[in-house]
């Protein structure tokens, strides 16, 4: 009798482990989304992080904060949070931390070719803002915003990591 109910006991709780795994798991995929034409990213609305821990989270995934450097790019985006309705403040990639009011996007160390910002912005309020976000406020435009705020982040994949690894193959 003992013997049977540990191995009920058992079963249970190999069946809990099964169910809270296939969660997680379901959980992490709802974070991954198709851009169309531009591969894969991870968009965490759940978590709060600053910029720096945002890019170290992407990093954590082998991913990077998202580099947003065309037309093209900013409306598959922008058509991705519409059709998700994820309305929310969400950090990019891009910075002004080495000079102000040239704004870099950090994995090619290039110049914006290309901005969404919403009217008025870039506008360093109070000489403090140097990160970009996409703005909860407006329609998926830009902002710059204190890089020690604290939102959700979109990540990508990392181009010169993912051609290392073919390299590697």
């Amino acid at each position: 009798m003992e013997a049977k109910r540990y191995s009920n006991l058992k079963l249970c709780g190999i069946l809990l482990a099964v169910f809270l795994f296939s969660e997680i798991q379901a959980v992490a995929q709802d974070k991954y989304h198709k851009l169309e034409n531009f591969g894969t990213i991870f968009i965490d609305t759940e978590q709060k992080h600053n910029w720096f821990q945002s890019w170290n989270e992407c990093a954590l995934r082998n991913l990077t904060l998202i580099t947003v450097d065309s037309a093209a790019k900013s409306a598959a985006l922008t058509s991705l949070l519409r059709t998700k309705k994820l309305k929310f403040n969400l950090f990019l990639g891009g910075h002004d931390m080495a000079e102000e009011g040239r704004f870099v996007w950090p994995l090619t160390g290039k110049s914006f070719d290309f901005a969404n910002w919403n009217v008025g912005n870039p506008d360093n309020y109070n000489d403090k803002e140097h990160c970009v976000h996409i703005w909860e406020r407006t329609d998926y435009e830009w902002n710059d915003t204190q890089c020690m705020n604290k939102m959700g982040f979109i990540c990508e994949e990392n181009p010169y990591l993912a051609m290392s690894h073919r390299v590697l193959e």
